[in-house]
């Protein structure tokens, strides 16, 4: 398990964040990860990503986005966001290397 500093450093340091309305969904999005908010079961107009110019939330109560949409979302959100500086994204990102993927295992 990571501890919330271990998961925003590596949240951080990702090109772009496709998740369900989760915690951590909303936090890729506060640091300025390009991030697409998936909804199936919650309303996005009630727990949507607001406020961050880099992200889009797709689908609603009962009708998930298709795999296309998401796809079509993150490539559209990586093009325009190429040349946007993101100070602490760039902070946590550098901090980033410290930490061990938990997907790459510890060896």
């Amino acid at each position: 398990a990571l501890r919330l500093e271990e998961a925003a450093t590596l949240l951080a340091g990702a090109h772009a964040v496709a998740g369900l309305d989760t915690g951590l969904t909303h936090l890729a999005a506060a640091l300025n990860v390009p991030t697409v908010g998936i909804y199936c079961a919650t309303d996005p107009r009630a727990t949507g990503i607001y406020g961050c110019p880099r992200a889009v939330n797709l689908g609603d109560i009962g009708r998930p986005p298709a795999v296309r949409e998401v796809t079509v979302a993150l490539e559209q959100l990586l093009a325009s966001s190429r040349d946007i500086p993101s100070p602490l994204n760039d902070q946590l990102s550098a901090r980033s290397r410290d930490i061990p993927s938990p997907l790459m295992g510890e060896g």
